[in-house]
């Protein structure tokens, strides 16, 4: 069974968490092939089995509705449901006939879902069933009521209540160490500055007092003017006044749960303007442009204040500007990537309003090429694209031909930008062995990151790749049939971990084989998924890897690996 929940899994999640809020442009390379397996029928039965309970309390929970959604194959009709109710005990099963992916979800008014996102109707749950399954699949979905956190927001010089103010919860959640941040909608407080905010999940949240408006309106068509005076505006914080969420107290609310958040007092702050004249001979009087303004936080990663349509050849202003240090990005919408065009400033916010000149320019070409063992024919097969991630200003930029000696162009890159390139599905029997960027190596497995100032770029595949197989034993000595093997790459991506990782599942016999792998040095170490979410602490895998077995691979080497399972809890 592979559970898509499970943070071995959630690892594409890493992409657009890699460097903050920083531009990252992603560069796919794809092998056409055949499309994936149809399910097919099981010689024996495979029973998905498990429990409903709710969150945080773990009680379980009765008479909740348990949909599974399957393929059908006899009438070939798309999907088929099948439905049950929990019993006492919050437990379900049913029976299942074929391979493929099949979701699990329950269901119960009054109550919502907690898994993946938050404010669902019904938890749910994917699991894929393969021939070499082990039944029976165990499932836990969990349920829950909503939460509720009250609080007072006042102003700090005079102590007198803040009425208008808005109020969010930001869900704080890791993945591979990596902070995940959703965001409810946010409430206002009422006339005695009280406020009350329901969590439609469990989970371990954050209070956020985002600026309101007119502040929230950073970019205005209307430039100031250099004489005019500072406006003042309540600063943001997350409670209990600080500025970033990884400061921020943290409050863990279980289902139906009500806490008392306490008092936030708020500074007035000044907020100073910014004049913006766009220059340069790309700036066509008239011509549609899009400005967008982050402001950097005190970890360098960035955060976007405001995104809004200006016209070139005409000033524009920035208002609601604290203290602090901002990135002011301004581009073309051009459909053809060859003319597109962009300008970036950086800018510091001190104590007095500011004049902005920026100039838009074409990036430049990043030209490559793939590298392959002689006689390899295919490189007309491979394709390649790059996009943006992330709410960058970079669409899609489009497939990128390659041509029969593996060369390519891809155009207009914006110079000093943070740029990943990730390999996907090449021929049978290949995997990318290097990649070189300026002749200088920038493996991090299947994600390698570099900043683009010129250059070229090298593809190396190649058909003789490292394997590792074994077995995995439990404290018993016996094999372990609910394992995961876990590679980390070394050296490890200490920016995202996610990337350094290649894992796989056991079989029934515990034994396992990961083929694929560059000749490289890396770590390895097996887990049970019982306790699979304590990998999303931290600082927890890098923590593992460091004691793990030690495993050097050379091209076309195949080792035997017998693995102990780790206690991922210590």
């Amino acid at each position: 069974m592979i559970n898509i929940y499970d943070p071995m899994n959630r690892l594409l999640l890493q992409i657009n968490l890699l460097v903050g809020m920083r531009t990252i442009v992603v560069i796919f390379l794809a092998f056409v092939g055949p499309l994936a397996a149809q399910p097919a029928l099981l010689s024996t039965p495979i029973t998905i089995r498990g429990t409903v309970v709710e969150g945080g309390i773990n009680s379980p929970i009765a008479n909740a509705a348990v949909t599974l959604d399957r393929p059908d194959l006899a009438t070939r009709a798309g999907r088929e449901n099948e439905r049950t109710t929990s019993a006492a005990d919050g437990s379900f099963q049913f029976k299942v006939q074929t391979t493929g992916s099949f979701t699990v979800s329950a269901s119960l008014k009054g109550y919502g879902g907690i898994s993946g996102r938050i404010g669902l109707a019904s938890d749910v749950q994917r699991v894929f069933i393969m021939p070499q399954t082990k039944s029976p699949v165990e499932v836990r979905l969990i349920l829950a009521r909503a939460a509720t956190i009250t609080g007072q927001i006042v102003d700090f010089e005079k102590s007198t209540p803040l009425p208008g103010i808005p109020v969010r919860l930001v869900l704080a959640s890791y993945i591979i160490g990596r902070l995940i941040q959703i965001s409810s909608g946010p409430v206002e407080t009422n006339e005695n500055g009280q406020f009350e905010i329901s969590a439609p999940s469990v989970g371990r949240y954050a209070l956020h007092a985002p600026e309101r408006h007119p502040f929230t309106a950073h970019i205005t068509p209307e430039p100031p003017q250099n004489d005019a005076p500072p406006e003042y505006g309540y600063e943001s914080p997350y409670w209990p006044g600080v500025e970033d969420i990884e400061s921020a107290r943290v409050f863990q609310l279980d289902s139906g749960s009500r806490i008392n958040a306490g008092t936030l007092a708020l500074r007035l702050m000044p907020h100073y303007l910014a004049r913006v004249a766009v220059r340069g001979a790309d700036c066509k009087v008239e011509a549609p442009l899009t400005a967008r303004l982050s402001r950097e936080l005190r970890d360098r990663r960035h955060q976007t204040l405001e995104t809004k349509q200006i016209v070139c050849g005409q000033d524009f202003g920035l208002r609601a500007l604290r203290t602090g240090r901002y990135q002011l990005e301004i581009f073309t919408r051009q459909e053809a990537v060859e003319s597109r065009k962009r300008a970036k400033i950086v800018f510091d916010v001190t104590d007095h309003h500011q004049n902005l000149d920026v100039v838009l320019t074409p990036g430049t070409n990043l030209t490559g090429a793939f590298l392959a063992p002689e006689g390899f024919r295919d490189f007309d097969k491979l394709s390649l694209n790059i996009f943006a991630v992330d709410a960058v200003p970079l669409d899609p930029l489009g497939h990128i031909e390659v041509d029969a000696k593996g060369s390519f162009t891809i155009p207009n890159l914006p110079i000093g930008e943070m740029m990943y390139v990730q390999t996907g599905a090449l021929p049978p029997g290949f995997y990318v062995r290097r990649v070189r960027y300026s002749n200088r190596e920038i493996n991090e497995n299947t994600l390698f990151p570099f900043v683009w100032n010129g250059g070229s770029l090298t593809v190396e595949i190649d058909n003789q790749p490292a394997t590792v197989s074994g077995t995995v034993h439990g404290s018993d000595g016996n094999p372990a049939s609910s394992a995961r093997v876990v590679l980390g790459r070394l050296p490890l991506n200490r920016v995202d971990m996610g990337s350094s990782l290649i894992s796989a599942f056991v079989d029934e016999t515990g034994s396992f084989r990961i083929t694929g792998l560059q000749d490289a040095e890396y770590r390895v170490f097996a887990y049970t998924s019982n306790n699979a979410e304590m990998l999303n602490e931290p600082g927890r895998v890098e923590q593992i890897l460091t004691n793990a077995k030690r495993v050097s691979l050379k091209r076309g080497e195949t080792q035997a690996l017998e693995l102990n399972l780790t206690d991922i809890s210590r």
